[in-house]
């Protein structure tokens, strides 16, 4: 992914997760796959509100944006989306996490594997393969 560079940075970023929150759903995938790779400091900080808010598909928007993001800082919130009550949202932070690098994370999608929801195991169990931390 490109990453935004100069002085205007900023406030692309935080006109794009405004964007999350507009009431087209087109405007809102292309709001989340536009700061996809890039949410480091501020951009990780209100994305990680916007993980907590009551609306799932403001929820979900923010795991997309988060996906395939290999910050430690970005994974650890991922894992904190398995606690969230709507199944799809498991699934999709589950499989944000792909490949799984670290152990905690392996650890965590581990734990998943017991979950009550089939889909929600099978991500975890997608989300696994090729873990470094599960070969022997």
């Amino acid at each position: 992914a490109t990453r935004l560079r100069g002085s205007r940075a900023p406030q692309v970023q935080e006109a794009l997760l405004e964007s999350l929150g507009d009431g087209d759903p087109r405007v809102q995938e292309a709001a989340a796959l536009a700061l996809r790779g890039c949410p480091e400091g501020v951009v990780l900080t209100l994305l990680t509100t916007f993980l907590s808010d009551s609306r799932p598909r403001l929820r979900e928007l923010a795991v997309s944006a988060l996906s395939g993001t290999r910050s430690a800082q970005a994974q650890a919130v991922l894992i904190q989306v398995f606690d969230d009550h709507v199944p799809s949202i498991r699934m999709s932070a589950a499989l944000a996490l792909r490949p799984c690098t670290e152990e905690a994370t392996a650890l965590k999608l581990l734990e998943l594997l017991s979950s009550s929801v089939p889909a929600v195991r099978s991500c975890a169990a997608l989300a696994l393969q090729g873990c470094e931390h599960m070969k022997t």
